[in-house]
């Protein structure tokens, strides 16, 4: 933080990649002083105020560094790859915040859960690793089996390689089907979930 703007990461995060936590309580945007100048809203809050408040609530705070947090594996530079830690950004964390709320009432409701919609470039797939982990460590849901259906191939690739790459995070190793006979294969031969 200068003093009005402020910004978070993991270490050695460069300053580009640093995030903006920027909404309420709710997870609803608001105008930062300092980060949002150029138009007034009405309402401003202080940058370093709403980080504060927003990432260092002590449950909250427990949450992120327990579930949104992950290493990853990536090409380096210099050739071969290289581990990054990576934290969830604002809209991550209150999309698989609120999407486990919703698969916990689906469950014991009407089995109905909803969508979430993401624009391209938003972490989606990293958004979808930290809903996986969560998900399937849940006591309550008994260890269930998670199947990511895409609609193109680069896509497929794309969730596929940020998966693989953060398979410590996650508690099984993530596979990858072909067809529709190797998934009614892979998932009769479950045991449970």
């Amino acid at each position: 933080s200068d003093g009005v703007t402020a910004r978070y990461g993991t270490p050695f995060t460069p300053y580009t990649h640093m995030s903006v936590w920027n909404v309420d309580e709710d997870g609803k945007p608001v105008d930062l002083l300092g980060e949002n100048s150029e138009e007034d809203t009405g309402e401003t809050f202080w940058a370093q105020d709403t980080l504060l408040f927003g990432i260092a609530n002590q449950e909250r705070f427990l949450d992120i560094l327990n579930n949104y947090i992950v290493f990853t594996n990536v090409p380096s530079t210099a050739g071969g790859t290289q581990m990054l830690k990576i934290i969830a950004k604002p809209h991550q964390y209150f999309a698989v915040s609120n999407a486990i709320t919703e698969t916990m009432r689906a469950v014991t409701g009407n089995q109905q859960i909803g969508v979430v919609w993401h624009t391209q470039g938003s972490g989606k797939s990293l958004e979808m690793v930290f809903y996986d982990n969560i998900v399937m460590r849940h006591p309550s849901l008994g260890n269930p089996t998670t199947i990511v259906i895409t609609d193109r191939t680069d896509l497929d690739d794309q969730l596929f390689n940020t998966f693989a790459s953060t398979q410590e995070f996650l508690p099984e190793t993530p596979h990858e089907i072909g067809s529709i006979a190797e998934l009614r294969s892979e998932l009769r031969g479950r045991q449970q979930g």
